[in-house]
């Protein structure tokens, strides 16, 4: 059993990768792949897409992008959608409205970046503490100057950046978010920590922040604080993929019980091709229960 190493988890951190789930069985349903174009981006880690059905506005459903760009919603009900590009945190970059269906699965949707990303107000999927704490336009000039440093991947610039910006307004959760992923990318696992701490204290009803926080726990080798944070995630979002796979590996590192590891690979499945590899390596290995 210990040969499904919790390493990926790791990387699925660095990679900013989670995603949420799928939608609930229909008649007709397709594949929908798409690709963000940004000339300036070196990689495009930490974005997430989402989709909302125009007609059944309560379809609404996560995927995570790749550092190439690429997203893909494995069984997407037919008809018109509207995307948008988020960021891990909620903010709102761009949108676009796409027809789903046989006709479009063999070509990509291409989704194009604008420069400027946070020369708005951040909306999107928002909390209310959000709504109830606006960015200062200092804070969000800030904010901008370390995500440009985070993709041309000057990790402790961007750290610098948003560490001001955490200063500046200490009851902003997306600074404190986003210094957290700066530190993450340099290992610095600790401040990450605590920095991710911050930002779900001010935000708590947020379930990417949590899922965050377990990851960092996880390749900090803090399994079981890692497990009480993929919990909190799940409690909030239960659909939320990344928190499945920390979960199902953060009990493998603790000898929890199979068929609970089992269970959650098989959540996070369609998410992290690794997730799949390693439900499939362990119900080799083992008879157990919940196995597809």
């Amino acid at each position: 059993m210990r040969g499904l190493r919790y390493v990926s988890l790791a990387v699925c951190l660095i990679a900013g990768v989670q995603a949420y789930g799928q939608f609930p069985s229909k008649v007709n349903e397709s594949e929908f792949r798409g690709r963000l174009i940004e000339g300036t981006e070196l990689s495009y880690d930490g974005y997430v897409v989402d989709i909302t059905n125009l007609v059944d506005r309560s379809i609404h459903e996560h995927a995570d992008v790749l550092s190439d760009g690429t997203f893909v919603f494995r069984a997407v009900a037919d008809g018109e959608y509207m995307v948008r590009v988020l960021t891990l945190y909620g903010a709102e970059i761009t949108s676009t409205v796409a027809s789903i269906g046989p006709a479009s699965a063999g070509t990509p949707c291409e989704i194009r970046l604008p420069h400027e990303k946070l020369q708005r107000p951040v909306s999107g999927t928002v909390s209310v503490q959000q709504l109830a704490h606006p960015l200062s336009k200092p804070v969000l000039k800030l904010l901008e100057s370390g995500q440009k440093m985070i993709a041309e991947q000057h990790f402790s610039d961007a750290a610098a950046r948003f560490r001001e910006a955490a200063q500046s307004d200490p009851q902003c959760p997306q600074a404190h978010a986003e210094l957290a992923l700066a530190l993450s990318r340099m290992e610095a696992w600790d401040g990450a920590i605590e920095e991710y701490r911050a930002a779900a204290s001010l935000d708590p009803g947020n379930s990417l922040l949590h899922s965050n926080l377990s990851a960092v726990l996880a390749s900090a080798k803090r399994f079981d604080e890692a497990r009480r944070e993929a919990a909190a995630a799940l409690k909030l979002d239960p659909r939320n993929a990344r928190a499945h796979f920390i979960m199902a590996g953060a009990l493998l590192q603790t000898n929890g019980p199979l068929p609970e590891v089992a269970s959650h690979l098989a959540a996070a499945q369609d998410a992290f091709p690794s997730a799949r590899i390693a439900l499939e390596k362990l119900c080799a290995q083992k008879r157990v229960q919940g196995c597809p």
